[in-house]
């Protein structure tokens, strides 16, 4: 998103678990970086922010089950709410998919910049999430199970970006600050 400014970071240390739900990277709030940032790699979202100090930040991804981004199907115009599939950490889930329009393979599903009562916080519209690797349909046909394949290889993360806001430092009231 053109409001942003990326921070390229390490991932210093990952979650013990299958899950991955969290990593640690090397920046942190003397960077820029801000709770509620999202975090992209390999060209798509892996999560947001969730704490940071000075020098580091824990990041939650999209495959912990706290986790919940508003999402859209591209171009179709579908929306839902992207989770973790319980038991099987390497789904996605769209969930809450409108019944009127089939959602098809191999579509683009992006952050949608729309806010839910149960998602924490707003990602900006327009960050690639992954692409639809299967949809299933219940006996009426009246609901969509929607399966992704996230972009980003969340269980080998070495490299992310931390999508901060544009301004938020005051880049010449920092001594040495020179870009």
């Amino acid at each position: 998103p053109q409001a942003t400014r990326p921070v390229t970071a390490r991932v210093i240390a990952k979650s013990p678990t299958v899950w991955h739900s969290s990593v640690k990277i090397d920046k942190g709030t003397g960077d820029g970086v801000r709770v509620d940032q999202p975090v992209i790699a390999d060209g798509g979202l892996v999560g947001k922010v969730t704490s940071a100090t000075g020098g580091t930040s824990e990041v939650r991804l999209i495959t912990d089950g706290q986790s919940g981004v508003s999402a859209q199907v591209f171009p179709a115009g579908v929306t839902g709410v992207v989770r973790p599939e319980v038991g099987n950490p390497d789904d996605l889930l769209l969930e809450s998919v409108e019944s009127g329009r089939r959602v098809t393979e191999n579509t683009l599903v992006i952050t949608s910049g729309f806010t839910s009562s149960r998602l924490e916080s707003l990602f900006p519209r327009g960050i690639p999430i992954g692409r639809v690797s299967k949809v299933d349909f219940d006996e009426l046909e009246t609901y969509q199970r929607v399966h992704l394949k996230p972009f980003a290889d969340l269980r080998q993360l070495d490299v992310v970006q931390v999508l901060t806001r544009r301004g938020t430092l005051q880049e010449a009231a920092l001594p040495g600050a020179g870009g």
